[in-house]
């Protein structure tokens, strides 16, 4: 018989996760409703071993995170739409997730934060706001609102789960397939600095006394790893200090839009990070539309989640036309922010009054030329770094080989 792995909560309020054998789904549903049991999760268990699928409650638990970043919320969040979908009041549906917080610590302290706030008689998104915005981003407090104020705030934060596990989803993409060139990267440094620290020495002392009749690659190889052997710990330390003065100089906020800007300018790189904002400010702008949020207040929250200042500002010249009753697509006319086909597609949603949909389809559109855009990048990236670090290997052998050759030609 089929068995099916779920996670549900007990009467009690904790998180229990089992193994349920069932003809089909519906019947594993009916069984674990019969016991009283409230079902989060509920999957066809796999064969070797019933492991179970990676996802944002395994990437939360590894390791026992306490920082509440954006895999935390999402978890977060998508319990607790589930919780308060099957009926649980809210401050208990909070409650059962500080109990168990699914082994993860962080969904388990921020829960419990916001359990404390509700019960002193703050609305949940006024818990949010009091965690700040890296907790919980603008657009999240502002689709929660309007789920509070209509009363289907399960509803509010299954679309909020929806659109940060897309943008999840898509940010994990990028960093896989950005992990090859990396190790591709780290492995031909390993290997420059072994020929630079072992190698090459061996060679330099071969030759100490026929220098000058050397080739000048093969003295330049050699001074570049006597240098770096007698003055190691300074080029280390003066590295260190220029990374840490790049790390600060990105994170000031007052050089966001410089920094922000430049990156836009860098080819490829530059289109695919438009692309990326733009699929974001799309998705949220859909999410907050569908849910109910108004066109002006939903522009400035997804206006926020685009995540590039220099982006930002581009569209603060939309707002005051928005305000005057100009259209969405007429106004973004005036910017370069989305191209020309997302335009028309707004305005096609907007004439048959499915601007929200037509948004979150253009988000979808917009990631997936993203995804492409990315398998592109890295076809073209492997290659340029793989010959470029293949090129100084072999310059330092061939310095190497001349070497020799030359203390030939003066031997004979």
């Amino acid at each position: 018989m089929p068995q099916f792995r779920y996670r549900a909560v007990s009467p009690r309020g904790r998180v229990r996760e089992g193994v349920e054998e069932a003809p089909t789904r519906e019947r594993a549903l009916q069984a674990l409703r019969a016991r009283g049991l409230v079902p989060l999760k509920l999957e066809p268990a796999r064969d070797a071993g019933g492991v179970r699928a990676a996802g944002l409650h395994t990437a939360v638990r590894r390791g026992g995170r306490r920082r509440f970043d954006a895999t935390a919320r999402a978890l977060l969040i998508r319990e607790l739409a589930a919780l308060v979908a099957a009926g649980m009041p809210l401050a208990d549906a909070l409650a059962a997730l500080e109990r168990s917080g699914g082994g993860a610590p962080a969904v388990a302290m921020m829960a419990g934060r916001l359990l404390k706030a509700v019960r002193e008689g703050r609305a949940l998104s006024q818990a949010m706001a009091e965690a700040g915005d890296e907790a919980f981003p603008p657009f999240v407090r502002g689709l929660v609102r309007a789920g509070e104020a209509s009363g289907k705030l399960s509803r509010a934060l299954a679309r909020i789960a929806d659109a940060l596990e897309a943008q999840l989803a898509l940010t994990r993409e990028i960093r896989s397939a950005l992990t090859y060139p990396a190790l591709v990267v780290i492995v031909a440094a390993a290997a420059v600095a072994i020929l630079l620290f072992a190698v090459v020495p061996e060679f330099a002392g071969l030759f100490a006394d026929r220098t000058a009749a050397l080739p000048a690659s093969a003295r330049l190889i050699f001074w570049l790893s006597a240098t770096l052997r007698s003055h190691g710990l300074e080029i280390a330390i003066a590295t260190l200090g220029g990374f840490l003065a790049l790390v600060l100089w990105w994170r000031d906020p007052r050089r966001r839009a410089s920094r922000d800007g430049w990156l836009l300018r860098l080819p490829r790189i530059g289109s695919l990070i438009r692309l990326h904002a733009g699929a974001r400010f799309l998705q949220t702008l859909g999410e907050l539309l569908a849910g109910g949020v108004a066109l002006v207040p939903a522009f400035e929250l997804a206006q926020q989640a685009i995540g590039n200042r220099a982006l930002e500002d581009q569209l603060h010249g939309v707002l005051p036309h928005l305000r005057q009753g100009r259209s969405l697509a007429e106004s973004l006319k005036e910017t370069s922010f989305l191209d020309p086909l997302t335009r028309e597609m707004l305005a096609a949603g907007e004439q048959a009054g499915a601007l929200a949909e037509m948004a979150l389809h253009a988000a979808q559109l917009a990631q997936d030329h993203v995804r492409r855009q990315v398998r592109a990048l890295i076809a073209l990236l492997v290659p340029a770094v793989t010959l470029l670090l293949g090129v100084i290997v072999a310059g330092i052998v061939g310095s190497m080989l001349s070497a020799i050759l030359a203390s030939y030609d003066v031997a004979f």
